[in-house]
């Protein structure tokens, strides 16, 4: 399965949406910045913003889940 993965409130932008190969039953664990905004260091995260997942499987075939932590302040 592709999907497609769409992030806004970060600096710098994310310039194209990032696609993904998914096999049957496979978990990924991706960073923000550097693996949908590919930036490897130096870029922010805004306190508000989103990400959008289109994919090309049957309606609920991905399960999204999301974590934000700040070193400094914990989760």
């Amino acid at each position: 399965m592709t999907a497609t993965v769409e992030v806004d409130g970060t600096a710098p932008k994310q310039r194209h949406p990032a696609t993904i190969q998914l096999n049957p039953h496979q978990t990924r664990v991706l960073d923000i910045l550097r693996d949908l905004v590919g930036r490897e260091s130096g870029g922010t995260i805004h306190k508000e913003g989103g990400i959008s997942i289109t994919h090309s499987g049957a309606p609920g075939a991905i399960l999204a889940r999301m974590l934000v932590s700040r070193e400094s302040a914990g989760y």
